[in-house]
């Protein structure tokens, strides 16, 4: 019998950092290097090279605990040693190592003051198990 969860519980670390999050991503993908050559008979080839993972994370902006100042400091450009996505309220995460590739802030005047960063490992992951 399948059992599934909600997102709800689910929460990001930057290191010691507990963000206040609404969504985050984490997308696997692989990089190939093509191989084709006479011998394909009209087919492509590749051969793998390497993963990586990409993703994102939207979060409240917090005006006790700033982003973007130290900890957790998360600016275009940093490295995050320690990254955790927590999956719903399981206890499971992944943890990474990543590069932080790009920041925004939103100031909705209807709404609340959010922020968003994406980020690229660096490195291995950990799956959640």
């Amino acid at each position: 019998m399948a059992t599934f969860k909600s997102g709800v519980g689910g929460s990001v670390k930057v290191g010691a950092t507990t963000l206040l999050i609404n969504t985050w991503t984490f997308e696997e993908a692989e990089t190939s290097a093509e191989t084709t050559n006479s011998g394909s008979a009209g087919y492509q080839e590749s051969i793998f090279v390497d993963r990586v993972a990409t993703g994102t994370v939207e979060a409240n902006w917090d005006a006790d605990a700033q982003p973007r100042l130290n900890p957790p400091n998360i600016k275009s450009g940093t490295s995050i040693s320690s990254l955790k996505l927590y999956l719903g309220d399981t206890g499971k995460f992944f943890d990474l190592a990543a590069r932080v590739t790009g920041c925004s802030v939103t100031n909705d005047v209807k709404g609340k003051i959010t922020y968003s960063f994406t980020y690229t490992t660096s490195g291995s992951w950990t799956e959640p198990t």
